[in-house]
């Protein structure tokens, strides 16, 4: 088959266009996906360090009626107070090993709260059948703290004391008193600091920290910037490849129209007696 019979996007003359292009795009996706692995990475490390500071008294970084500080997301902090027996709630659809189940949330009142009660993780449940009492009397914990959950779900029962969320508003429309802004997980087993006194945990499961810590936003800022400028790059190199290739196609059949002519022309030329 000759060349000419080809599509023109498809000839010889087009073919090192198509091969500079492959090449310049995937490159440059490529290295925007490795400029975005290692923004992750940045920020997956400051969410580690988050989590192993040494503990710190809870009002250190919260104190009743201040905003949540979202750089210390998932900090580990000191709380000492008196738990709010008969307050315990639960949140549903949380799994652990594959099994669905149940937090245990029971508030505590912080020593110079003020009253203000901050809901604390005391574990994990399979059933609401087989829930420990509540702890009553002083606690000394070590928790990591979260903010507030939103992820939409509806509560289908608002008689209950059944959640599908640690919605901060939910909880206080439950407990019908002043909150934190936030909640706690309760550290059962001592890995971010002291052992619990009266933690509250015995007879459930321990729970980890639900939500990874937010770093703050310029926490690996430079390599999400690299990661689209490369993408741009990717962007601009396709859309000149498609010039060229474009180009080269109206060239070419205004060539083959030229050639399809002159040959027309050739043929009705009678030929001499």
């Amino acid at each position: 088959m000759a060349a000419r019979d080809l599509h023109p996007a498809l000839r010889p003359r087009v073919l090192p266009i198509h091969l500079l292009g492959v090449v310049a795009v995937a490159v440059a996706v490529g290295l925007g996906n490795w400029q975005l692995d290692a923004w992750q990475a940045h920020r997956d490390l400051a969410a580690a360090e988050v989590v192993e500071r040494d503990p710190v008294p809870l009002s250190d970084l919260l104190e009743p009626g201040g905003s949540f500080p979202a750089a210390d997301a998932g900090a580990p902090v000191e709380v000492a107070g008196t738990w709010v027996p008969d307050q315990t709630f639960f949140v549903d659809d949380r799994v652990v090993d594959g099994v669905d189940g149940f937090w245990v949330v029971t508030p505590i009142a912080p020593d110079g709260g003020d009253g203000t009660l901050l809901p604390l993780v005391r574990g994990w449940t399979p059933s609401l059948d087989a829930v420990p009492a509540d702890p009553t009397g002083r606690a000394e914990v070590v928790a990591w703290l979260q903010p507030g959950e939103g992820t939409g779900a509806a509560d289908p029962d608002a008689t209950d004391r059944v959640l599908p969320q640690v919605r901060l508003a939910d909880v206080v429309r439950l407990l019908d008193t002043r909150i934190y802004d936030g909640y706690a997980v309760v550290d059962a087993t001592g890995e971010a600091g002291a052992a619990p006194v009266n933690g509250g945990a015995d007879g459930l499961e321990a729970v980890d920290p639900d939500q990874v810590p937010s770093p703050g936003f310029g926490t690996g800022l430079r390599n999400l910037l690299y990661a689209i400028e490369w993408w741009i790059f990717a962007s601009f190199a396709a859309f000149v490849w498609w010039r060229f290739v474009r180009d080269e196609v109206e060239r070419a059949r205004a060539a083959d129209e030229v050639a399809r002519s002159e040959s027309s022309q050739e043929e009705s030329v009678p030929s001499a007696p």
